[in-house]
C-alpha cells in the first residue's frame, strides 16, 4: 500500500462528489468498511496515540470500582449538560443586549458574560469605600 493509492482514492472521492469535501469524507468512510488497506493507510500515523489512549482508559477503569465509574460518568454528563445550558443563555443574551457585538467585530466588543469579582477585588473596593468615607468625615 502506498501513499499514491491513498491519494488516488481521496482524489476519486472528491471527483465523484464534484469537490464537495463533506461528501468526499462520507464516501471515504463508506469505503473504509470494504477497503481495510485504505483505512490502515489513513490511520497509520495516528495508531500509536489511539492505542495508548485505549490502553490507558481500560487501565484506569480497571483500577476503579463500579461505583466510582458510575459517579464519574454522572459527573461528566452533568458537566456537559450544564455547559450546553450556558451556551443557549449566552446566545440569547447576545440578541437582547444593547452592547451585542456586530458580526466581524467580536474581538473588540464588550464581553457579554459577567465575570465574578475576586475576593482581592472586593477587599480593595471596600478599602477604597472606607477611605472615601473617612475623607468625607474629615472634611465635615
Amino acid at each position: 500500500m502506498s501513499l499514491n493509492y491513498t491519494e488516488n482514492r481521496i482524489k476519486e472521492a472528491l471527483r465523484i462528489h464534484n469537490g464537495n469535501v463533506t461528501e468526499a469524507k462520507k464516501q471515504l468512510f463508506a469505503w473504509f468498511y470494504e477497503d481495510h488497506k485504505l483505512l490502515m493507510d489513513i490511520t497509520r500515523p495516528h495508531l500509536q496515540g489511539i492505542t495508548a489512549y485505549a490502553v490507558q482508559r481500560v487501565l484506569n477503569r480497571m483500577n476503579k470500582s463500579d461505583d466510582e465509574i458510575l459517579e464519574e460518568e454522572a459527573q461528566n454528563a452533568a458537566y456537559s449538560s450544564s455547559k450546553k445550558g450556558d451556551v443557549g443563555k449566552d446566545i440569547l443574551r447576545g440578541f437582547i443586549s444593547p452592547d451585542a457585538p456586530q458580526f466581524g467585530q467580536e474581538s473588540i466588543a464588550v464581553p457579554l458574560r459577567k465575570k465574578a469579582a475576586s475576593q482581592k477585588h472586593i477587599d480593595t473596593m471596600q478599602l477604597l469605600a472606607a477611605a472615601s468615607k473617612k475623607k468625607l468625615g474629615d472634611i465635615e
